[in-house]
């Protein structure tokens, strides 16, 4: 299931003059609009199961995904899963909580 799945498309037809697009003879841009995220409660936090992982130096939330869920583009639900929006945040030894229900972890966090 993808991340973009409750996010809308919007439409900018109010492209400058001097605008590449104009250019390139585009006159319509279809963008998705900018996620409103809220902060899961601690409850939702706690209904979710999660096996343990510790974290080595190096490793990327990516590649963890991929070994965990079969497929990386859901490196995101561990990040917020964890609270660490990027591996620099991360400590070597550090245990990270990786959702073992996908299904669950996405409606509570995606």
């Amino acid at each position: 299931m993808s991340r973009y799945r409750k996010r809308t498309i919007a439409t900018n037809d109010t492209l400058r003059d001097d605008d590449i697009f104009e250019k390139r003879g585009v006159e319509i841009v279809e963008q998705y609009t900018t996620p409103k995220l809220s902060n899961p409660s601690q409850k939702e936090l706690n209904s979710i199961s999660y096996t343990e992982h510790y974290y080595v130096a190096g490793q990327r939330m990516f590649k963890l995904s991929q070994q965990y869920y079969g497929d990386q583009q859901y490196w995101y639900i561990i990040a917020r899963f964890n609270n660490k929006p990027t591996e620099a945040q991360i400590e070597d030894g550090e245990v990270l909580k990786i959702p073992t229900n996908l299904q669950q972890a996405l409606e509570v966090l995606g």
